[in-house]
């Protein structure tokens, strides 16, 4: 079995850190945790982020190798093999992406914030009322003669970003292995740093807060947070602007069933609150 594609990120880490244990095991992940930092072993196709070890095999043969929770795992860097209970990973060449989002160069072209902000927006759109979406983009209304029940975490939601109320306070709020506000949250620092922000005052005290308030979410989800404060995000938003509108559109809908539009929002709601 082979780990075709990685990031810069999970790539470095595998080579410094050699023994940990399966994490959880779901039907197209695997997630490892290695010295406290969970990595994501990930079938053939899947999303890049910056913990993905993608392979080449199917969710049907990743079901195959019965893994369960606890289970050894040994990183051997001089002969790049991943041991993982009692299978094998090699990862003697996959393709390496840095993940590593970058801010504005002042010396070039300046940033156009508003174009970028309207991408997203754009994107926004094409998405039904998922996550945090109905709370940036107009939904349908519900049909005559029907009346849908507030959804309490949009309610908590709205309330939070009308009121001012301190933004950590999203963490965890929602469903799922990323709780819609944690990817909020991301797409926040994801915006901070697409603005030149990364050495704020305002990035600095969103961070910090983020990791006091860690505890508030689960494993997986407090991971990519950890990651969004070092800079490191999904492939889909270190390239977007630098891709097709298209190649943008199937990223963002690949990743998780809100994950990508509660994303967006929070980079939306970042241009507007910080630019």
């Amino acid at each position: 079995m082979e780990i075709t594609r990685t990031s810069q990120y999970a790539f470095d880490f595998l080579n410094r850190h050699r023994r940990g244990a399966v994490h959880s095991v779901y039907k197209k992940t695997i997630n490892l945790e290695m010295d406290g930092q969970l990595l994501a072993i990930q079938v053939s196709g899947s999303p890049l982020s910056p913990l993905s070890l993608i392979t080449d095999q199917t969710a049907e043969s990743l079901d195959t190798l019965k893994l369960q929770p606890g289970d050894p795992v040994l990183a051997t860097a001089w002969s790049r093999k991943l041991l993982v209970g009692t299978h094998c990973f090699h990862w003697d060449k996959p393709a390496v992406v840095d993940l590593q989002l970058k801010g504005p160069d002042p010396r070039f072209t300046p940033f156009c914030d508003s174009e970028l902000s309207g991408t997203v927006l754009e994107l926004l759109k094409t998405y039904p009322p998922v996550g945090f979406v109905p709370l940036f983009v107009d939904v349908p209304a519900s049909p005559a003669g029907t009346h849908a029940a507030p959804d309490p975490f949009l309610t908590q939601t709205e309330t939070i970003l009308r009121t001012g109320a301190p933004i950590t306070d999203l963490i965890g709020l929602g469903i799922g292995l990323t709780p819609s506000g944690d990817d909020f949250l991301c797409g926040v620092l994801a915006g901070l740093t697409l603005l030149g922000l990364r050495d704020s005052q305002d990035f600095r005290h969103l961070s910090a807060e983020i990791s006091r308030n860690l505890a508030k979410t689960n494993a997986i989800s407090a991971a990519f947070l950890r990651c969004a404060m070092d800079g490191q995000f999904s492939e889909a938003l270190v390239t977007l602007g630098s891709v097709s509108f298209s190649q943008s559109l199937q990223m963002f809908h690949d990743i998780g069933h809100s994950s990508g539009a509660d994303t967006l929002c929070g980079l939306y709601f970042a241009f507007g609150k910080f630019s």
